[in-house]
């Protein structure tokens, strides 16, 4: 089924769409090329429930052949906005809450369900990760996680020790091409690595010490 104008934004995406194709030129204002508005009435409800309006899943049954370089990928969401003027602006993906009374706000959940395998490390054919964080083109990204202050925040990055197995790792920063830490804070909010050697806690004249191993 094809709805709507073919505007010639990228014809490898709108000829391998085979359902539903809906293309717009977008005038100079405020406007949405499709819209979705749902509301939950007070329901005095006596079961958790989850109302989504928006709902969708792709199932991969066809696995990567690694020896041979080939990669086959299902993504259930694919978006993208592309500047193509200099001072243009872009979003590949807004998300948002407003809270208008106190109650849980959260703008973006990202839950990965893991019962394939328990790898702790990067860069495997079976590493999982909730958010993976990628930078393409011909010139660095100014930055990965950019915290904006507007209103502020109480915390910039929050865990729990719990979060973490043991021997997992709070924050690392890994050699290139390696999975040794350079730097490393470990699940118990511990120094564990600096300049790529481990930090040990040595009694020196009656202190504890930090020192590198």
């Amino acid at each position: 089924m094809d709805i709507g104008q073919h505007c010639p934004v990228d014809d490898n995406v709108w000829n391998n769409t085979k359902l539903l194709r809906l293309g717009i030129e977008m005038a100079h204002g405020n406007e949405f090329a499709a819209c979705f508005q749902g509301i939950s009435r007070l329901s005095n409800s006596s079961q958790s429930y989850e109302s989504s309006l928006i709902e969708g899943e792709v199932l991969q049954d066809d696995p990567s052949d690694y020896a041979n370089g080939i990669t086959r990928d299902v993504c259930f969401d694919d978006g993208r906005a592309t500047i193509r003027v200099k001072d243009g602006r872009g979003w590949g993906l807004y998300r948002d809450f407003v809270a208008d009374a106190a109650g849980l706000g959260i703008a973006g959940e990202f839950s990965g369900f893991n019962n394939g395998s328990n790898q702790p490390l990067v860069d495997r054919t079976d590493s999982t990760y909730n958010v993976l964080i990628t930078s393409k083109g011909e010139y660095p990204t100014t930055a990965a996680i950019y915290l904006h202050a507007a209103s502020g925040y109480h915390h910039g990055l929050v865990a729990r020790e719990d979060a973490f197995p043991a021997g997992g790792t709070f924050l690392a920063l890994y050699k290139s091409g390696t999975n040794v830490p350079a730097f490393a804070v470990d699940r118990n909010g511990n120094l564990s690595y600096a300049n790529g050697r481990k930090v040990v806690v040595r009694r020196i004249n009656g202190y504890d010490c930090l020192t590198l191993e």
